[in-house]
C-alpha cells in the first residue's frame, strides 16, 4: 500500500519539481479528495499535459492545476532563521 493511499484528508498535492514525478500506482490517492474530484494536484504549467498523459497519473487528469495560477496556495515557502 502506498504512503498516501489511505489519506482521506489529502486535498492538495503540490509538486514543484521541474521533471515529472513517477507514480508507481494509479490507486495512490484512492481514498482522498483528489480521487473523488474535490482535491487538486498543482504542478508547473509546463508539465500539466505531461502529467495528464503520464502512466498512472491519467486517472487524475482533471485534478491538475498550474502552480502559477494559484500564488495564494502554491507560493514558495520562505524559511527564516
Amino acid at each position: 500500500m502506498g504512503a498516501l493511499r489511505s489519506t482521506k484528508e489529502l486535498k492538495t498535492l503540490i509538486i514543484r519539481s521541474v521533471e515529472p514525478c513517477l507514480l508507481l500506482n494509479a490507486d495512490a490517492f484512492v481514498e482522498s479528495a483528489i480521487k473523488s474530484g474535490t482535491g487538486y494536484i498543482y504542478v508547473p504549467r509546463a508539465l500539466i499535459d505531461v502529467y495528464r498523459t503520464a502512466t498512472n497519473w491519467t486517472v487524475y487528469a482533471a485534478q491538475f492545476r498550474a502552480i502559477e495560477d494559484y500564488p495564494d496556495i502554491c507560493a514558495p515557502e520562505v524559511w527564516e532563521d
